[in-house]
């Protein structure tokens, strides 16, 4: 069963004002998401930090979700590395995450 995830609490853990500390925060994020330290983020680590590093389960429960955002943020973006077409860099994780906030926010306008 689904728990009720509460939005704006996600949103707050998310960071994506565009401030220095925002930028901070996604910063130290996106390192611990990285778990091999290669500084791309693969779908796989993204679904493990959710839990590990965002610590939002309701968020992993929604598994079709974060894969939607990765795979829409991904098919969005024109990327010149071909080792990162499948891969999230630095510079792109705010924007995944706005995906992210953005499709979670139509799965929680179309629960009512």
């Amino acid at each position: 069963m689904y728990s009720t995830p509460d939005y704006e609490f996600i949103k707050e853990r998310l960071c994506l004002e565009r401030t220095k500390e925002g930028m901070i925060k996604r910063e130290k994020l996106f390192e611990k998401m990285d778990l091999n330290k290669n500084g791309l983020l693969s779908y796989s680590e993204v679904n493990k930090g959710i839990i590990d590093v965002l610590n939002l389960p309701e968020i992993y429960e929604k598994k079709e979700v974060i894969r939607k955002a990765f795979d829409t943020f991904k098919n969005s973006v024109n990327n010149s590395k071909d080792c990162s077409k499948d891969l999230i860099e630095l510079n792109e994780f705010r924007y995944f995450l706005f995906f992210l906030d953005n499709i979670l926010n139509l799965v929680r306008c179309s629960i009512g």
